[in-house]
């Protein structure tokens, strides 16, 4: 078989994990090995496909023979980097390190690359080091503002971040430049979602995986949704309680802390409420006219070279602050009215100043957010 045959089955490869069809860019890897060995050509596609299919191991495994087999080749060492740091073995911290020290080694062997630095910054996100990360992407995005995956990755780290602003102006970039990126318009759905607008970010979240039906990232956050929603029609079911509050407090803590765990026996009807909220036509009329607007806007070159996974972040500390402050204050001021309520042996006051304490609460807070998101 001739070098140009091989070539071939190697872009069919390519091919084919673009079209998610891993098991077959798998097929065709191996064949590659068995034909190459001592190529690094096949075991990357091979870790990909691997990826793609969930073995993380097996993938960082077949990314490192190719490392050793291409030592100095960039490109091996930014795929090992790029394979370890978006997929589950990140969360340990030896893996993460791994893959800081490859892509390190990509930008020693090409300074130029703005994959390189994108994957700098996807390893220092998995380690948790912010400010190196956003610093990394920035030079990514520096070397290539026009590539869709640095704006994917930079809206990625500004999610890791909880910097939601940073994270829609990174998405909005990248859907310039890639309008039907499923990756690009689930990260959408996670800024909105971390806004507070996750009935919006749900038909984000759908579309998605409308797109690109094998991920199951955005099928996953469709299901989160869903138990959202079950958090709120708890807060319903239990709300006769409040008219005793301490014990309503801990029905609604336990409750609550249940859902978050997301049991296996609530999943169908969460699945199902997640699509309620996604197909609804009055979130996919907010989502549209959301998404037009930001259609409309021009690409700014002078705030794409600006842009940081930082900026925004301290307001959202401080506004984090003012909410606890405010929230905390009003609902001592309120629990302690009904406290006195019942010392005197008024019940009814006490339930009436329990729930208003409560609603100024919530409504304070609800404010705070949307001044000042």
């Amino acid at each position: 078989m001739t070098e140009n045959d091989i070539d071939s089955m190697l872009t069919s490869g390519e091919t084919l994990l673009a079209l998610r069809k891993d098991e077959k860019a798998l097929e065709i890897a191996n064949k590659v090995i068995g034909l190459e060995p001592n190529s690094s050509k096949g075991y990357l596609l091979a870790a990909r496909a691997s990826r793609g299919l969930k073995r993380d191991h097996e993938a960082m495994r077949l990314a490192n023979i190719a490392v050793a087999l291409d030592p100095n080749n960039f490109f091996t060492h930014c795929a090992f980097s790029e394979i370890v740091a978006l997929s589950s073995l990140k969360t340990d911290k030896r893996y993460a390190a791994l893959a800081v020290r490859a892509a390190n080694e990509a930008i020693r062997l090409n300074p130029n690359s703005a994959a390189s630095y994108n994957a700098l910054a996807n390893a220092l996100a998995a380690s948790r080091d912010f400010k190196q990360a956003d610093a990394a992407i920035r030079k990514a995005i520096e070397l290539s503002p026009l590539e869709s995956y640095v704006w994917i990755s930079a809206s990625s780290i500004a999610i890791q971040y909880r910097n939601h602003k940073a994270g829609m102006k990174a998405c909005q970039f990248a859907l310039k430049l890639n309008p039907t990126s499923p990756a690009a318009i689930n990260n959408l759905g996670a800024c909105l979602n971390q806004k507070g607008q996750w009935t919006i970010g749900a038909v984000a979240f759908f579309d998605s995986a409308k797109i690109d039906p094998r991920s199951s990232v955005a099928r996953s956050n469709v299901e989160s949704i869903g138990y959202r929603y079950l958090q709120i029609l708890s807060i319903l079911i239990l709300l006769p309680l409040l008219i005793i509050f301490p014990i309503f407090l801990i029905a609604r803590l336990s409750v609550a802390t249940w859902i978050s765990r997301k049991p296996e026996i609530l999943r169908p009807l969460a699945n199902r409420l997640g699509l309620r909220v996604a197909t609804s036509k009055r979130n996919r009329n907010k989502f549209e006219k959301y998404m037009r607007k930001a259609q409309k806007r021009k690409l700014d070159f002078k705030e794409m070279s600006t842009w940081s996974v930082l900026k925004g972040r301290q307001n959202l500390m401080r506004t984090i602050a003012y909410i606890f402050v405010i929230f905390f204050l009003m609902f001592g001021i309120g629990f302690a009215a009904s406290l006195a309520s019942v010392a005197q042996g008024k019940i009814v006051s006490y339930a009436i100043g329990s729930f208003i304490c409560l609603a100024i609460s919530i409504s304070l807070v609800v404010y705070l957010v949307k001044s000042r998101s």
